[in-house]
């Protein structure tokens, strides 16, 4: 089925740092109207994971990646913390990560592409082993600070007050930042690769309009018949 000029959208270019600025003043501005980063997020989390099935969802997908973030005590892979306060910070994270990235591609790239990409970048994700539990941990760490260099200092800075205000213990508050560059590293892996065909099918769209294609079509069609 051909595809008309509108349907095909032009394609947002790859984020720069001041796209990540703008993007991080708009999500502040979302988060104020709510009364902080804080409110937003436990309502989220809390209230709405247990009223919506999409949220909660949504919130056991993000703990299902969070947890290789925490701290183990060996192959038992019982946690230094009882209380998962690293899982917590870096699920919090995620989530804010993902709403930048909303505000980043206009909701081009969905959270389930992304979830996708950093659960197939794990490299156990059936772990045996301290060993293979901690080597996710590792590629989690350096996702998340890859997708930090991405942001800028500007959102980076950002992400600090958001992480002050939703995470209280100053020594979690790098789990935060780290959920964050991980959603954050992944989107713009994934947009990054897949950009070079977005534009080239907008161009053809361009090129191409509906009724010249059809109009070629038919020419086509009636010279096969002489």
């Amino acid at each position: 089925m051909l595809m008309s000029e509108r349907e095909v959208k032009k394609p947002y270019p790859v984020p720069t740092f001041e796209d990540y600025s703008v993007a991080s003043v708009i999500l502040d501005e979302q988060f104020q109207i709510e009364g902080g980063a804080w409110v937003a997020y436990n309502k989220r989390s809390l209230v709405d994971a247990k009223r919506s099935q999409a949220t909660y969802d949504t919130f056991k997908a993000l703990s299902s990646i969070a947890r290789f973030i925490e701290p183990i005590t060996g192959d038992d892979f019982k946690p230094e913390d009882p209380l998962y306060r690293a899982t917590h910070s870096f699920r919090a994270g995620m989530w804010v990560g993902a709403k930048l990235m909303n505000e980043l591609y206009d909701h081009r790239l969905s959270y389930l592409h992304v979830h996708n990409a950093i659960q197939n970048s794990l490299p156990h994700s059936d772990y045996e082993g301290e060993e293979q539990y901690e080597a996710n941990r590792g590629v989690l760490e350096v996702m998340g600070n890859s997708g930090l260099e991405l942001m800028g200092i500007d959102s980076r800075h950002k992400h600090d007050q958001w992480s002050e205000d939703i995470v209280t213990e100053q020594s979690l508050r790098r789990h935060f930042m780290l959920g964050a560059g991980a959603i954050l590293g992944a989107a713009h892996s994934l947009y990054e690769a897949s950009y070079p065909t977005l534009k080239e099918n907008y161009t053809v769209a361009q090129l191409f309009k509906l009724g010249e294609i059809e109009e070629y079509l038919a020419l086509g069609s009636d010279s096969s018949n002489n």
